[in-house]
């Protein structure tokens, strides 16, 4: 195949025309071969190299060398010597490319010498050396190369480039502005922003005056079941015709609505949490009583004499989270203290446990002064049974003076 396109090359340039069937098919596959001839013999032995074109130039028929640099012209085969030229200037004092092929003289007697004996060698040798890898195939297709009509070389120098040969230079090559390309813009998704968690509130009613009723139904026909003293507060559970619903020892009551505030704390995430409070709140009202019996022994047995009717602050704070959470707690503050997750009072949470110790106990080291524990509501509110019954009440400075440490149990 390398001999094939060496033969359609030679045939070339001593007839002036060539095999378009064989040159077009055989230039792609050897070309990078070719390249490599081609420079080493530019760059190591540049004498020879320039002899060799001086040489055939001045030998071959007028028409054959018109021709030629036409070929040449169109498939850039001479684009070597543009580009490689001012690279070793020093290595050969000759003509420039340019006398080369308009004159195809060199005065060089090496070259007249070898051109008289081998011409055809020289033919062979020219059409590895000029084949560049710029080589264009438009130059090999089925258009004769003899159709051009000028008679004289058309080969041009840098100088005189041609408008159809691309040119690198900034200032003859058009950039596209955003003015002349359309702009196409690609729509941009919609960015989603992090939906806000929704804010839960729960409801609580406070008495604003000294003996308010509560009664077992919305009105004033319905009997008395109890009476609230001034900020004693419960849990609001609905409204109805001027009324507020709320819990009491277990039962639904209601207070008028014109006796009672009606003021907000943020309920938890934690859906746990507000069955847990949810209990409690049933349980506002309910007596207070020291050493009442446990709902179960701390591993989930039930106890028997248990009464919901009576409670003390650990045994309440057990009831809560085994109905509301299925969490088994201990049966004193001393034990449930030793269980959940501490929590520093800095990042109390609604649903936690504060442990308090009191005036009997307060003197006493270790988990021995634990004496109460109350549920955190949020918003310095506790709910808890001390002394009297079962309470919401905001923690009192005093109280504060006790605050032992906090867990958390869910």
């Amino acid at each position: 195949m390398f001999g094939n396109a060496i033969k359609a090359h030679a045939l070339f340039l001593r007839n002036g025309k060539h095999n378009g069937k064989l040159f077009p098919a055989v230039v792609r596959k050897f070309r990078m071969g070719v390249y490599v001839c081609q420079k080493f013999l530019h760059l190591f032995f540049p004498f020879f190299y320039y002899s060799i074109v001086g040489g055939i130039f001045q030998a071959t028929r007028t028409s054959v060398r018109e021709k030629f640099s036409r070929f040449c012209q169109q498939t850039e085969i001479l684009s070597p010597f543009y580009r490689f030229f001012p690279v070793f200037p020093f290595f050969y004092p000759l003509p420039t490319p340019r006398s080369i092929v308009y004159n195809g003289t060199i005065k060089t007697q090496l070259g007249r010498y070898i051109m008289k004996i081998h011409k055809t060698i020289l033919s062979l040798l020219l059409s590895l050396t000029f084949l560049a890898p710029t080589f264009s195939l438009t130059a090999c297709g089925n258009e004769s190369l003899d159709s051009a009509t000028t008679d004289a070389p058309i080969i041009q120098t840098p100088s005189d480039t041609p408008s159809d040969i691309p040119n690198d230079s900034p200032s003859d090559t058009p950039e596209s502005t955003p003015e002349d390309t359309p702009s196409v813009e690609t729509p941009t998704p919609p960015v989603e922003e992090p939906t806000a968690p929704v804010v839960e509130y729960a409801k609580y009613i406070r008495a604003t005056t000294n003996g308010v009723n509560i009664r077992l139904g919305a009105g004033t026909s319905y009997a008395v079941y109890a009476q609230a003293e001034k900020g004693e507060t419960y849990a609001l559970i609905g409204q109805t015709d001027g009324w507020y619903k709320t819990y009491y020892r277990g039962k639904t009551a209601y207070i008028s609505t014109s006796y009672a505030a009606v003021f907000s704390l943020e309920k938890a995430t934690d859906a746990k949490v507000e069955e847990v409070l949810e209990e409690g709140y049933r349980l506002l009202g309910v007596p207070y009583v020291y050493g009442a019996v446990r709902l179960h022994d701390g591993k989930g047995n039930l106890l028997s004499g248990f009464s919901a009717q009576k409670f003390d602050c650990s045994s309440l704070v057990q009831y809560m989270f085994y109905h509301g959470a299925d969490k088994l707690l201990g049966v004193t503050t001393r034990t449930q203290v030793k269980q959940g997750k501490y929590v520093p009072a800095s990042d109390l949470q609604r649903g936690d446990c504060m442990f308090f110790t009191n005036e009997s106990r307060q003197h006493l080291s270790g988990i021995e002064r634990v004496g109460h524990v109350a549920v955190y509501l949020g918003n310095n509110y506790i709910l808890h049974t001390s002394s009297d019954y079962a309470r919401i009440e905001k923690i009192t400075a005093a109280r504060w003076n006790f605050y032992i440490e906090s867990r958390r149990f869910l």
